[in-house]
């Protein structure tokens, strides 16, 4: 069976190569975005792949559009193994990038809540959140989301649920989506069983 991962965000910058790298390794994917127009000519490109991929425009603040665009990706392409939320910190004034924060603080919790429906259908997986590397970063979405990881990874452990962060090292980082990807490909392997509550810098 193939495995199947949903990637989400408002981040497209992070979101498409990081779907790309999954679907080149032989993974369907299911592509939950605020914009569907934004992400078809990606979907497109991971059929050309001979992956399968279905987009759905969700509201990524929203509980329960959220559960039904997951419960409908593991309705078409199967069970998700690998759920990767890519959150982005916007760009602007101080006030604009602190409403920004909060509202990606609050992403993190709706997608990971909504995540462990599917993810623990078959024991296990892998939930990432990755914040993006624009200029927008902002030091208290950073720090909220490294300790929501380290929470979230401690409750679900009995689960044998993965929960760990990639973040930038600054605030801007040239090839930051491509080393993203990277790290989260890394995070979602066969050998991060054990790598849980971390928060990977790239």
């Amino acid at each position: 069976m193939t495995d199947v991962a949903i990637v989400a965000g408002g981040a497209a910058e992070i979101t498409i190569p990081i779907a790309e790298r999954f679907a080149a390794n032989g993974l369907d994917i299911g592509l939950l975005a605020a914009s569907e127009s934004a992400m078809k000519e990606t979907a497109h490109s991971i059929e050309a792949m001979g992956r399968s991929c279905i987009l759905i425009e969700t509201d990524l603040s929203d509980g329960e559009s959220v559960a039904k665009a997951m419960a409908d990706v593991s309705a078409a392409l199967g069970e998700p193994t690998v759920l990767v939320n890519a959150i982005s910190t916007g760009a602007g004034a101080d006030s604009d990038r602190f409403g920004a924060a909060v509202a990606g603080l609050r992403s993190a919790f709706v997608v990971g809540r909504a995540s462990l429906d599917v993810l623990t259908v078959d024991g296990g997986g892998r939930l990432i959140h990755v914040v993006d590397g624009g200029e927008g970063h902002d030091l208290t979405l950073g720090d909220g989301l490294e300790g929501f990881t380290r929470t979230v990874a401690f409750e679900v452990k009995a689960l044998r649920v993965t929960v760990n962060l990639v973040a930038p090292v600054s605030r801007s980082l040239t090839g930051y989506p491509d080393r993203a990807a990277d790290a989260v490909c890394l995070l979602a392997g066969r050998g991060a069983d054990s790598l849980t509550g971390q928060t990977l810098r790239v």
